[in-house]
């Protein structure tokens, strides 16, 4: 019902206001988790405030960082095709946002990058990240040894590679018909998940066969600390907390 002329507005809270311009996204309700006060949100929430760094990668410097007017000074010369934003996490990792993914691909595939005489490394950003855990993601080339010639088509190897991992790029030669005797795919692949070696393909009606796997180089990582280079069992960390 409207208001008589001349009467005062009713009274309208901030949280009246905020809820009118977010009705899309209320606030999630407070809870209370061991004692504190806590809030929870859902995948599909995660999913949604993550969308705007799909393309994002952790950049990680073994020692000294150089200063970010020179980080950017360095991408800028790069000649990446699109924007990208460089932004500071702590002292050694920065935040590398892509707005498109062949730039995106471009930097992580390479891994490592020496900036003016600092190392780095790159990482994909994911909604977990920490910076005293190294992501577990990582772009690894896989050959397809014995592919049969016509499955040397992009449909075809992203549909097999993604029974591995998320499919990224497919090697140049694969798409032209002078190496048939091997496919190469890069995919998106959790090295803390055992490795997927053969699957089953299913050629029409003539048949099906067994293609086996093979991972080009998998770098060890340690479940313990959740870092490269080392396995579990070579694991200082985890020497030193059981002594």
């Amino acid at each position: 019902m409207a208001a008589p002329p001349g009467a005062a507005p009713p009274h309208r809270t901030f949280a009246d206001i905020l809820s009118k311009s977010s009705e899309s996204s209320p606030l999630r309700p407070p809870r209370r988790y061991k004692g504190m006060p806590a809030v929870s949100f859902s995948d599909d929430d995660v999913q949604q405030f993550s969308e705007k760094f799909r393309f994002a990668l952790v950049g990680k410097f073994a020692k000294s960082r150089p200063p970010m007017a020179d980080l950017r000074k360095t991408f800028d010369q790069i000649g990446f095709g699109g924007a990208f934003t460089l932004g500071l996490i702590d002292q050694r990792h920065i935040l590398i946002n892509f707005d498109h993914e062949i730039d995106f691909q471009r930097c992580w595939l390479r891994k490592t990058w020496s900036i003016k005489g600092s190392l780095m490394r790159v990482f994909r950003w994911t909604p977990d990240f920490r910076p005293d855990v190294e992501s577990p993601i990582i772009p690894v080339w896989l050959a397809l040894e014995g592919l049969p010639a016509h499955l040397h088509d992009k449909r075809a190897i992203y549909s097999i590679a993604n029974l591995v991992g998320n499919p990224l790029k497919v090697d140049t030669s694969t798409l032209v018909p002078n190496r048939p005797s091997v496919a190469r795919v890069c995919v998106e692949l959790n090295v803390s998940l055992p490795l997927v070696e053969q699957v089953w393909i299913n050629n029409g009606s003539y048949g099906g066969f067994t293609q086996r796997i093979v991972h080009e180089f998998v770098p060890p990582y340690c479940l313990g600390c959740r870092k490269f280079g080392h396995q579990d069992s070579e694991c200082r960390s985890q020497s030193s907390n059981s002594s």
